[in-house]
């Protein structure tokens, strides 16, 4: 699991200090809900919110910890898990180790009444369902006043910043979390967005089973020209077992020879990156890919790919006059680990043609 922080008293406190304490461990979660709602824990006694969780007993493993957990503090199950990561805490003024580990979870809401433990009742624990900004809001505007409480809000403003990393940021500012890889989420996102219309002949350059089946999926009555790099064999034959009577196979290399059809969209998915493979450089197919006429294109690669450069992307539509009419990037559920980088986030381009 990623290491998202680690909290020292030097760092929070401006006091030097090191606990040696066993470590303690605890589990924690941002839960959503089937109305994308999210649940937050509110203390009466210090005004407090944190995110719902608690420490994993001796014997009992992370999942069945946090399972248990939701279901008591929230009355919730988990019906989807996804790591999120951890945060190790060293508080030398009460000589503490603790590692937090969090989930992303979703729940289709609660089983059963939350069962607060004693001390929890206490401090007039209450459980509440928030709009993922009224949740940040909350959390990050808390006006802590013991050092246990300052930890508290730093461990959880990490995590909410780490779980922000993970989220598509649509049209209305709202965030929707990112449970698979991004790249596959943002190229839907992409082939979704209002800006396009009227879509009938797409060209899907460097195709490959994602890009096709997501285009075909979106764009169902569209024909689309699947253009494979000459010899790349494996790709070939996985979208040729797709194919269906809207799908046009084609081998070519767009370096060497120019496409002459005009198209509604223009697909690079994970393309950029491929261009070395075959003999061809980076800027050659960037120029080449906008020498075919569109009315829109969509650029998906990796950010951390050596062999890709997203601000000359940008640079080249400034340039050439081409509008850049929506930006995403998103970090992967899991780094893609390739022979040159580890692919830990992917970018998306919506840009309009001339046409």
């Amino acid at each position: 699991m990623k290491k998202i922080a680690e909290l020292t008293d030097k760092d929070l406190l401006g006091q030097l200090g090191e606990a040696h304490s066993a470590p303690r461990y605890k589990v924690r979660a941002i839960l959503r809900n089937s109305d994308g709602k999210y649940a937050v824990m509110y203390e009466d006694s210090t005004g407090l919110y944190s995110l719902p969780g608690g420490g994993v007993e001796s014997g009992e493993d992370k999942l069945a910890a946090l399972k248990r957990e939701m279901l008591e503090e929230t009355g919730c199950t988990c019906d989807t898990i996804y790591e999120l990561g951890y945060i190790y805490e060293n508080r030398a003024y009460c000589d503490l180790q603790q590692y937090s580990y969090f989930f992303m979870v979703t729940t289709k809401g609660p089983s059963m009444a939350p069962t607060f433990t004693s001390e929890e009742i206490d401090v007039g624990t209450k459980l509440m369902w928030c709009t993922l900004g009224e949740m940040v809001s909350l959390i990050e505007n808390g006006k802590p006043k013991t050092n246990q409480q300052i930890y508290l809000k730093a461990r959880d403003t990490a995590v909410l910043k780490e779980y922000l990393h993970r989220c598509i940021r649509e049209q209305n500012g709202a965030y929707r979390p990112v449970t698979e890889q991004s790249h596959k989420t943002i190229l839907r996102e992409l082939l979704s967005d209002p800006s396009i219309s009227d879509i009938s002949h797409i060209l899907d350059a460097g195709s490959g089973k994602t890009s096709l089946s997501t285009i075909v999926s979106c764009f169902p009555i569209a024909s689309t020209d699947a253009i494979v790099y000459p010899g790349d064999e494996r790709k070939l034959k996985t979208i040729r077992n797709m194919q269906s009577n809207k799908v046009n196979v084609v081998e070519w290399d767009i370096c060497d020879t120019p496409i002459p059809a005009h198209y509604d969209l223009v697909v690079a998915h994970l393309l950029l990156g491929e261009a070395s493979k075959f003999g061809n450089s980076f800027q050659d197919l960037l120029q080449n890919l906008f020498s075919i006429q569109s009315r829109y294109y969509i650029i998906i690669d990796y950010l951390e790919d050596p062999k890709v450069d997203a601000d000359a992307i940008r640079t080249y539509c400034e340039t050439a006059n081409f509008k850049i009419l929506d930006y995403i990037c998103a970090e992967n559920t899991e780094p893609q680990v390739w022979d040159d980088f580890i692919g830990a986030h992917n970018f998306g381009f919506l840009i309009e043609g001339k046409l």
